[in-house]
């Protein structure tokens, strides 16, 4: 890891998505994992969600944890073996909106409503997020910022001048939409 580098805090990212989810009451929270634990932001993103979990005294037990890898069909599959759990899980935290976009296809598939049976977040901000229903709440990334960000550091680079960290971890943000609420008390 000699190059420059710029990213986000996945941990921080994900902990501030679960902590959401345990603010609004959730005390059964699943995490779908969008890719292979080998991967960073994978890893990192687990483990600010247990973070949060924690933090807020919800059991591990009540945190069920499913893989998928980047693709819809694959948080699909997921969400299905969670929806199968007992009891039922009264969230959920998508490691990307890819992952989230098949949760939500198998939560309807299963006859049930977001976020009235299950609430779901997830990770990126991808374009369609505010677009699909409902809209996603989800962890906003600074796509301009980062690419600016990215630029001025190889510009610094041609000049010979180095930039000043090797690791350059940029501002984060929750959107809030309408996937997540309280959860209803059965």
């Amino acid at each position: 890891a000699d190059a420059w580098q710029i990213d986000i805090d996945n941990e921080a990212a994900a902990h501030d998505t679960a902590a959401h989810l345990a603010s609004l009451g959730h005390r059964r929270v699943a995490m779908i994992v969008h890719a292979p634990a080998s991967y960073h932001a994978a890893a990192e993103r687990l483990a600010g969600f247990r973070r949060a979990m924690s933090e807020a005294g919800v059991p591990e037990a009540s945190c069920p944890v499913r893989w998928a890898d980047f693709t819809e069909a694959s948080g699909r599959h997921a969400m299905a073996e969670i929806l199968e759990l007992k009891p039922r899980p009264t969230a959920v935290f998508a490691g990307n909106d890819a992952i989230a976009y098949g949760a939500m296809q198998a939560i309807r598939d299963a006859g049930l409503s977001i976020p009235e049976d299950i609430s779901i977040a997830g990770f990126d901000d991808d374009f369609p997020s505010r677009f699909v229903f409902p809209p996603l709440t989800t962890m906003t990334l600074p796509a301009s910022p980062l690419g600016e960000r990215a630029a001025e550091m190889i510009i610094d680079l041609i000049r010979g001048k180095n930039p000043p960290e090797k690791l350059t971890l940029m501002p984060t943000q929750l959107s809030v939409r309408s996937s997540c609420a309280e959860p209803s008390h059965d």
